[in-house]
């Protein structure tokens, strides 16, 4: 099943190659998107996978899909890719986290799938815009972290590190780009407790931060 969902991803690629695409998850929640970024490992599918258990429209966990027209995100609410103990700390999180078989010693480890929310799907073809940009690391045991990120180094990361046809769109995935880190909020987000970071985006934490790093100087 692991190989089957690599294999869609390339198929999923061609579809959308016009739009910018972005190795990341992106979930909504009240009209504000939240893209997750991160290097292979940091958490960016467990956080995805805990978010959309806990009240989050999840569009997708794995690829970021921006429009050059309109700036707007376009949802897969595919299933949700988990990797070895992510595996079983999802499953306990809730009753409502149907995972399916698992697929052992693949390149990346085992790996499972949760089914996305009913209403992820039946929504999907809502569109949302970027909210807020966030660089994940989990560091096990370590305390949540958040820091505000430049967006002149956001969007070079983002460029550098998770945009996968970025250089091929040229002057269209630099305007993209540009327009989506601009109007929404960057920063770094360290956490090692999966619950803790569930009650961070689940309350007004993360709003007040990124309402306080876009007031004006």
């Amino acid at each position: 099943i692991a190989y089957l969902e690599w294999s869609l991803n390339r198929c999923i690629f061609s579809q959308f190659f016009p739009n910018l695409l972005l190795h990341g998850g992106v979930l909504e929640q009240d009209g504000d998107a939240l893209i997750i970024v991160g290097e292979s490992g940091a958490g960016k599918s467990t956080l995805s996978a805990a978010l959309c258990l806990h009240g989050w429209r999840l569009l997708s966990d794995e690829l970021t899909i921006i429009s050059p027209t309109d700036g707007s995100l376009t949802g897969l609410a595919r299933p949700v890719a988990l990797k070895n103990a992510a595996i079983d700390l999802i499953r306990s999180l809730s009753r409502d986290a149907h995972i399916g078989p698992i697929s052992r010693d693949t390149p990346k480890g085992d790996v499972a799938h949760m089914r996305p929310p009913a209403s992820s799907v039946a929504n999907v073809g809502q569109p949302a815009i970027p909210a807020c940009f966030v660089f994940v690391q989990f560091e096990n045991g370590a305390p949540i972290r958040v820091q505000q990120v430049p967006k002149a180094r956001a969007f070079m990361s983002v460029a550098q590190n998770a945009a996968l046809n970025y250089g091929s769109l040229g002057e269209s995935g630099f305007n993209t780009l540009s327009r989506a880190i601009d109007s929404a909020v960057c920063y770094d987000f360290c956490y090692g407790e999966i619950h803790e970071a569930i009650d961070f985006f689940s309350s007004a934490s993360w709003k007040s931060t990124a309402a306080h790093e876009r007031a004006p100087a």
